[in-house]
């Protein structure tokens, strides 16, 4: 971003950060520094590097604008009394929830939270796409939250958690599968019934 005010970058930047809290630092690695290491250097950087200059280029008088997106890996507190629920927590510290404008969670919090939908050719059933569950944990954008969004993830992309967006990917994707499968005999794509609930 210094590169952006001295006009050596001269457009909007987004960083992509994937796994955070999934590599330690080297300090943490050859132990030392104690197991809140990574998270403390986490807070510093976040805190004092990272998040200023992001919120920074939101400014309305800042010629660009920069986004950071990253990929969290959760761990879950266990309730510090024998009423109290379990909460999700990300790797690494807080530093990157309390710098966050907006939080999805996938999945559950205590167990994956997903399906399966399978395709079948030949008695032989494979596994095409995975429908999650998806909620808005924080959101400063706009204040709206929810815990019942659902989506379905295939190798292409991602569609709609819909009857409709299923049957149009269905149409479109089946000779690729059935390429795949192999064989003879009808391609049947059918879901499976997995429970994602909590």
């Amino acid at each position: 971003m210094d590169a952006q005010e001295k006009g050596e970058i001269q457009q909007s930047i987004l960083f992509l950060w994937d796994s955070v809290g999934s590599i330690p630092c080297k300090m943490t690695f050859d132990g030392k520094g104690g197991k809140q290491h990574n998270a403390a250097t986490l807070a510093d950087k976040i805190g004092m590097g990272v998040h200023s200059r992001i919120s920074k280029s939101k400014k309305e008088d800042y010629a660009y604008y920069n986004t950071l997106v990253v990929v969290n890996q959760p761990w879950v507190a266990l309730p510090d009394n024998p009423f109290g629920q379990p909460t999700i927590k990300a790797k690494g510290g807080e530093a990157l929830w309390l710098a966050s404008s907006l939080v999805f969670l996938f999945g559950n919090q205590a167990s994956a939270g997903i399906n399966h939908i399978t395709a079948t050719k030949g008695g032989r059933t494979v596994r095409y796409a995975i429908r999650t569950k998806i909620s808005i944990l924080k959101n400063h954008v706009n204040g709206l939250g929810y815990n019942d969004g659902k989506l379905i993830a295939v190798p292409q992309g991602y569609i709609e958690d819909t009857k409709e967006a299923l049957e149009a990917y269905k149409k479109e994707y089946s000779q690729y599968w059935n390429g795949i499968l192999s064989g003879t005999g009808e391609l049947t794509l059918e879901e499976t019934t997995d429970d994602i609930s909590e």
